[in-house]
């Protein structure tokens, strides 16, 4: 950095300076120009050793861009409150020993499990993902060389010299959510993906979520609020001729393929219909597809990969450790998913929409009759697959309160229940925090947990194992 440089003098004075008094110290000749001088260390042998196998691989074939994801924010939330029972500085001034085996105890607690879902795709990933939008072509700077021969070869005058096309994107998109029930545990991963395009493209995203399919409501969802003192005039019944015109169309969802990997047909026809209109698509699914025309990407890349053999027994296992929990979430059964080798997106999807499985807007649970053939599923595993599951239930329980781990602790038991006098409390226990959940379900649940209530010593099912035949 100059100290005190004359206004007429630059860097350019000194470089030129430097270049022809080569030979005197350039540590003196800068401080006669006004100028500091710092020694730069010279960068050893091994990093100059190192550069040209950096070129080197710099001249290769380019890698598709990747993206890192940011650390994901850590939230704190409350465990639990407990009274304090007296003034604890005398104690600790009485027993000095005492306040550091409290901060030893409180080191060796583990924080509680994150209840939020965890996302199945990071920003990284979902910029990768958006990175197979068909770009538009876009006249670039970089000169044509062959198309500029092939001009002159014709003897044609170039008023106007070619240019290489270079990858752009400069239209609008049109954001297509599958949102039907059915598909609830991705919910969150798909308003994940909307907020992603939002950061790209700003309030030019148009973004419409579908409940029923595409021949049921099309729901506009905004970017943001409209501007104070106006709002713009909204089509009264949005539809496919809502869709901006020559706009890229991104569809997210499963397409009526969860079960069969068929496209539906209701789908299908919007899709023709895009394709007439001349609207670029892109299927961004959930679940396996058939061979299609269209440009698919798969949400999870593991359900390319996935085996049917291996997806069924995963789905076996997934279901056998929901055995062992009580009223899961959504989020804790992705949690359990992602134990379990083999298992993905489609995976957790089946295993949603099960028959074995009751649900409602917040929870899910085995139906009782189906309770014991899962449960004598999980005692069958091998216990290579049984470990990974029961570490995330016993990680999941303690963030339960008494009463549920206590629910949890007798429904996982059932196959060797014990005395049969201590049912009739937690009966009422389980009845008494069923009641207490949110939900429209929550009369029946409680009318299901207590069943347990009037069982007595000779009524509890005795241990039978089901050969797999008989499910």
């Amino acid at each position: 950095m100059p100290s005190q440089t004359p206004a007429e003098l630059s860097r350019a004075d000194l470089l030129r300076v430097l270049h022809r008094a080569s030979d005197v110290p350039a540590a003196s000749l800068a401080r006669l120009l006004g100028w500091d001088c710092e020694e730069a260390a010279e960068p050893g042998a091994e990093d100059r050793a190192r550069r040209p196998a950096a070129r080197a691989g710099a001249a290769g074939a380019s890698a598709p861009p990747r993206y890192l994801s940011r650390p994901a924010p850590v939230y704190w939330h409350l465990i639990g409150c407990e009274p304090l029972a007296g003034d604890p500085a005398p104690d600790r001034q009485d027993d000095p020993t005492q306040g550091e085996l409290e901060a030893e105890a409180e080191a060796h607690r583990l924080p509680a499990p994150d209840p939020r879902m965890p996302p199945l795709l990071g920003p990284g990933q979902w910029q990768n993902l958006w990175d197979r939008l068909p770009p538009s072509p876009r006249r670039g700077r970089a000169l044509d060389l062959a198309g500029c021969l092939r001009r002159l070869a014709r003897a044609e005058p170039l008023r106007d010299l070619p240019r290489r096309p270079r990858r752009g994107f400069n239209r609008a998109v049109t954001l297509l959510l599958d949102r039907r029930a059915a598909l609830r545990p991705v919910w969150e991963d798909m308003r994940l993906g909307k907020r992603s395009l939002e950061a790209l493209l700003g309030d030019e995203l148009q973004a419409f979520l579908l409940p029923a399919g595409p021949e049921g409501p099309w729901l506009e969802s905004k970017a943001s609020p409209p501007p104070a003192g106006g709002h713009p005039a909204a089509d009264p019944e949005p539809g496919p001729d809502s869709i901006t015109e020559d706009a890229l169309v991104v569809l997210i969802g499963a397409f009526g393929a969860l079960d069969t990997a068929e496209i539906g047909a209701d789908w299908r026809r919007l899709l023709g219909r895009l394709h007439a209109a001349g609207h670029p698509i892109l299927l961004v699914s959930v679940c396996p597809l058939r061979q299609s025309a269209l440009p698919a990407a798969p949400m999870d890349p593991a359900i390319d990969r996935a085996d049917r053999d291996a997806a069924d027994e995963a789905l076996r296992t997934l279901l056998a450790g929901l055995s062992q929990t009580w009223l899961p979430t959504p989020a804790r059964l992705r949690r359990l998913r992602r134990a379990i080798p083999g298992a993905d997106l489609h995976t957790e999807l089946r295993a949603y929409n099960a028959a074995d499985v009751d649900r409602d807007a917040f929870h899910l649970w085995l139906d009782p009759d189906r309770l014991w053939v899962r449960l004598n599923d999980f005692a069958e595993l091998p216990e290579a697959r049984r470990a990974p599951l029961r570490a995330v239930i016993e990680d999941w329980r303690r963030r339960l309160d008494a009463g549920a781990r206590a629910i949890e602790h007798l429904q996982a038991s059932l196959l060797a229940p014990g005395p049969p006098g201590r049912y009739p409390q937690i009966a009422r226990q389980a009845a008494a925090v069923a009641a207490a959940l949110d939900g429209p379900s929550t009369p029946e649940l409680a009318a299901r947990v207590a069943r347990c209530g009037p069982f007595g010593a000779g009524d509890w099912p005795r241990h039978r194992r089901r050969s797999r035949h008989g499910r």
